[in-house]
């Protein structure tokens, strides 16, 4: 007869780099160590309380509820002390390993990529708590966790190893930029933009605490198919030819009145202006837009806010573009740029040997 270890599993649920917390089960069942163990005692009185239990669990659902109403309220806590007793728990240390994640990808046609920071040379902490719980659950505190990390639970047993799988950390959530109260006006070259507002939201995703720290709100448009006067150079986009800048600020999280956990990083009121020739803002081969964003907030020196530029609009499929396009590729092609694509593309005829039998080689 083959023993088996009483726990089989060890599970994360979450792991919160802002909360410093933990949380998971060992499993607490009646394992088949448990059954090895009780096969030699005395079959247990049927009128017990614990047979009692596995007979209602093996009924129907509406004769469980109808058992459980009859029951008194002394009955339903022996009942369950008696279950809780039953069962084989875990209680000891538990141990989390954690590992970096690796550099996140930019998005597909977006462009866009989360921002993520060396980490920190130097010995990592130990993170270990305590289970005690009748049912092997735990939520264990003052850990030390990071954004951007992968995190296992570890417990050992009599010489054995258990593991749960990896879990990545969370904990605060950062929202896009959002702009309220947004007005365009157009006069002969020019357009005005101007809002009441514009915020992101950080917010916790298990903790009570408003976050705090600055947040760096970047946005603007980029007009590559127009003439623009006042274009401006955007480092964190060079991509970005003819860009306009609507606002580039740093502003600090303030707590939200009446809301846990969530605070506000606010621009206030702004404007801008783009200058450009009157048809740029009507003709569809022009008026096309890429927008781009920039969000950072710095935790735990990492960076868990977010950019994107899109590079496509609908000017770049108007036929206008489309027959721009196809020129450049021609001149491209009289000056000789696509000769080793070319030579990739050619089909070679296969030679036939007759002294093989007409192989093709």
């Amino acid at each position: 007869m083959e023993a088996t270890l009483p726990f089989k599993n060890i599970s994360l649920t979450a792991v919160d780099y802002y909360t410093n917390t933990a949380c998971g089960s060992v499993a607490a069942f009646k394992s088949d160590w448990y059954k090895l163990a009780t096969q030699s005692q005395a079959p247990q009185d049927q009128t017990t309380a614990g047979a009692a239990i596995a007979s209602v669990l093996a009924k129907n659902k509406a004769a469980n509820i109808a058992s459980m109403v009859n029951l008194s309220q002394s009955d339903v806590i022996k009942r369950i002390t008696d279950f809780k007793n039953n069962l084989i728990t875990y209680k000891g240390e538990v141990t989390f390993i954690t590992k970096r994640q690796p550099p996140a990808l930019a998005k597909s046609g977006v462009n866009a990529q989360k921002n993520a920071r060396a980490p920190l040379i130097g010995k990592q902490p130990e993170n270990k708590g305590y289970v005690n719980n009748p049912f092997g659950w735990f939520a264990i505190g003052n850990l030390d966790f990071s954004p951007n990390q992968e995190v296992k639970a570890h417990i050992e047993l009599e010489g054995f190893v258990i593991e749960s799988d990896w879990a990545e950390t969370d904990g605060l959530l950062v929202s896009e930029i959002i702009t309220d109260g947004l007005q365009v006006t157009r006069n002969l070259g020019t357009e005005n933009l101007a809002a009441d507002n514009s915020f992101v939201i950080v917010s916790a995703v298990r903790g009570d605490n408003a976050p705090s720290g600055t947040v760096r709100m970047l946005q603007g448009v980029d007009m590559p198919h127009a003439t623009i006067n006042n274009k401006q150079i955007v480092p964190e986009f060079p991509d970005a030819k003819n860009a306009i800048v609507f606002f580039d600020k740093t502003v600090q999280l303030a707590p939200v009145a009446g809301q846990e956990g969530l605070s506000l990083a606010q621009t206030g009121a702004w404007t801008s202006v783009i200058s450009s020739t009157p048809d740029a803002f009507v003709l569809p081969a022009k008026n096309g837009r890429h927008p781009f964003e920039k969000v950072s907030y710095d935790y735990k020196n990492n960076d868990l806010g977010f950019e994107y530029f899109i590079d496509e609009c609908h000017s770049c499929r108007s036929p206008q573009n489309v027959i721009d396009r196809i020129g450049k590729l021609q001149d491209m092609r009289l000056e000789g740029k696509l000769q080793n694509v070319a030579k990739k593309m050619i089909k070679q005829t296969p030679k036939v040997n007759p002294g093989f039998g007409g192989g093709i080689r």
